[in-house]
């Protein structure tokens, strides 16, 4: 039998989800080997010896694995005793974030938007309710934003060292399901998803019009670019809009008349836009047949 076999016995025998199981190997007390689900190694192959232990380890309800609570637990209980804790700084925003099962790819992430403040303050200062977009149908009826905003008021009002965003990440499960399960993810997914979230769940604009693109057809670029974003803008306006997107320029050039076609394309970035640009020249086609970015 092999791991993976053995994961899906249990699973099976115990009706336990994949997500919410995981395998230990425990050659000793202080050395445990998490046993992936895909591992395809056979009990043989391990040679384990008779009366050899493994740890059978179920999810809790709230997403935790006990022996994270435990590390929880004693986490606390020391960072009360020493006198140059972070509550006792009153550094606000200064909070950890605790792993709920293999969430560091979320955490991260969290923790980059949580200290932008422009975006923080609109949070912690309520501005939100003011753009809050429930009819939204490419929204989540308001409920990331909401969500974002607890977890917002809990980073940097709260006075403990850390706290456990669960209630942020069964949100983010429910509507991107992909994020689910104890594997690891992409943060820079996990943030585009985020960002695109609170976008429509913020957006001030309730029935988006339809926009015609037009052609460059020679005009200067600031001409150019200035229309493609008040287009932009007459279907999406919010303040992820204002922090964190720009415009990308592509540039198409025939290669037998020589007509010039340009256009100026919305995109999100994960800090909040600045005076940056980035310039990339693309020849179609290569020697190999593909286009090229020298």
């Amino acid at each position: 039998m092999s791991i993976k076999e053995m994961y899906e016995y249990i699973e099976i025998r115990l009706k336990i989800r994949p997500e919410d199981l995981r395998l230990w190997d425990m050659k000793n007390e202080n050395n445990l080997e998490l046993w992936e689900d895909e591992d395809e190694r056979t009990l043989e192959e391990l040679k384990l010896e008779e009366n050899h232990k493994i740890l059978l380890e179920i999810r809790n309800r709230d997403l935790s694995w006990p022996e994270e609570l435990l590390t929880l637990i004693g986490k606390k209980g020391k960072e009360k005793k020493r006198t140059s804790s972070i509550t006792g700084t009153g550094i606000k925003g200064a909070l950890g974030l605790s792993n709920l099962g293999n969430t560091c790819f979320m955490n991260s992430a969290l923790q980059c938007l949580s200290n932008t403040k422009p975006l923080t303050d609109y949070f912690l200062d309520e501005k939100y309710l003011y753009d809050l977009n429930r009819d939204n149908p490419l929204g989540m009826q308001g409920k990331i934003a909401k969500r974002y905003r607890d977890l917002i008021c809990d980073l940097w009002k709260g006075d403990g060292p850390i706290i456990a965003p669960l209630k942020m990440r069964w949100t983010i499960g429910k509507y991107a399901p992909r994020f689910n399960g104890n594997q690891q993810h992409d943060s820079q997914e996990l943030l585009a998803f985020l960002l695109d979230g609170l976008h429509e769940d913020l957006n001030r604009v309730e029935t988006k019009p339809y926009v015609e693109l037009n052609d460059s057809d020679g005009r200067p670029d600031s001409l150019v670019a200035a229309e493609a974003w008040e287009n932009h803008l007459k279907r999406n306006k919010s303040v992820v809009v204002e922090l964190f997107q720009g415009q990308l320029r592509s540039q198409v050039v025939c290669r037998v008349c020589g007509y010039e076609s340009v256009r100026f394309d919305p995109f999100s970035f994960c800090l909040s836009r600045s005076q940056w640009k980035i310039k990339c020249t693309w020849k179609f086609p290569s020697s190999d047949g593909m286009a090229v970015c020298p």
